[in-house]
């Protein structure tokens, strides 16, 4: 028979020694007490493992000031605000009209959409430069594509899986943008993702015209266990260049949009097809959708166009006419003299007062 041994935790002797008539023990058996682990550690409840949470890990990471001062340049993230009540904040998105910057007059032309393809054999010929989108079901595909465009032309919606095709865009006779199907979950048929699952595969390994792949992540939540599946898949295509594109980040505090770019960046490191560089974006203000088209131009191979040197004239001859010149129509003639006597009569009166 083993004997019992009456363990007194630290926390325990504390309260005695409070005045506290309550004390709390624990029983174990004396066998026991030198095979469990479990029980080793109640013993000596000093030595338990303090390893810090997941958010603690993700809130140490050191932010690098040229991204701290790229993602307020951008105007990117949300920020909080006190209104009326001191003790209350109110969490404001920016501006939808705070980046109405366009990072290329490419992007000024008109789009339009192409066509919708179930199969490859529907597939529209590779005749043009494309682009494409790719990312999980809801994470913004299309709301992005109609900002980065002059008119919206991709159909929205809050419900996973509404792309079940592969969809092309036209934007003027230049290029062509193309929404892939969301892998992930999704509100349809098992079938029906498998099949568009493996069109899309098949579209990204044989597309000649294809000059670069964008993947979308969600900037609240990263890379993910379906994310590095895929980016794993992409690694394995050698005619296939990816680059990551945090969207909704009008949802996210600035400094957590700079630590997950440092963990994304992270995630990046070794893989050989990704861009090193990681893009952010919000399609509901604007914010960082300009540096985003001049990537997909250098990608596209469309130059840029030279920028308008400033004028070195000294007087410049200016847009509007000057205050002093611009004058407006005389009054009649009786109004005119109408206004001279009164202005005589007031004159009299004052120096009179």
């Amino acid at each position: 028979m083993f004997s019992r041994l009456r363990v007194v935790l630290p926390w325990a002797r504390a309260l005695a020694t409070e005045g506290t008539e309550k004390k709390a023990t624990i029983v174990m058996r004396l066998g026991d007490l030198g095979q469990d682990p479990a029980h080793r550690a109640l013993a000596n409840i000093d030595t338990l493992d303090r390893t810090p949470s997941k958010r603690k890990q993700f809130e140490a990471i050191k932010i690098p000031t040229a991204l701290h001062n790229k993602i307020s340049s951008l105007k990117l993230g949300k920020f909080a605000i006190r209104t009326g009540n001191p003790a209350l904040k109110r969490f404001q998105r920016q501006d939808k009209d705070a980046d109405k910057e366009v990072g290329h007059p490419a992007f000024l032309a008109r789009p339009a959409f192409q066509a919708a393809a179930a199969v490859a054999a529907s597939l529209p010929p590779a005749s043009m430069r494309e682009i494409a989108f790719a990312g999980r079901s809801n994470v913004g595909k299309s709301s992005l594509l109609n900002a980065l465009v002059s008119k919206p032309v991709a159909r929205t919606s809050d419900k996973p899986g509404l792309t079940q095709t592969v969809n092309f865009f036209t934007v003027g006779d230049a290029f062509r943008i193309v929404d892939l199907p969301g892998y992930g979950f999704a509100f349809a048929k098992l079938e029906k993702i498998d099949a568009w699952h493996k069109l899309t595969q098949e579209y990204l390994a044989t597309r000649k015209c294809l000059r670069r792949l964008y993947v979308l992540l969600d900037s609240r939540h990263g890379v993910k266990f379906i994310d590095k599946a895929f980016l794993d898949l992409l690694d394995g295509m050698a005619s296939v260049e990816y680059q990551i594109v945090l969207t909704k980040c009008d949802l996210i505090s600035p400094g957590d949009l700079a630590r997950r770019v440092v963990t994304t960046s992270q995630e990046l490191a070794g893989r050989p097809r990704a861009n090193p560089d990681v893009l952010m974006v919000s399609s509901k203000t604007g914010a960082g959708v300009a540096d985003l088209q001049r990537g997909m131009a250098t990608a596209l191979g469309i130059p840029q166009p030279p920028r308008a040197a400033p004028s070195s004239a000294p007087n410049a001859p200016s847009k509007f006419p000057a205050a002093s010149v611009r004058r407006s129509r005389p009054p009649p003639a009786g109004a005119s003299r109408e206004f001279g006597r009164g202005a005589s009569r007031f004159g009299q009166a004052s120096r009179g007062g």
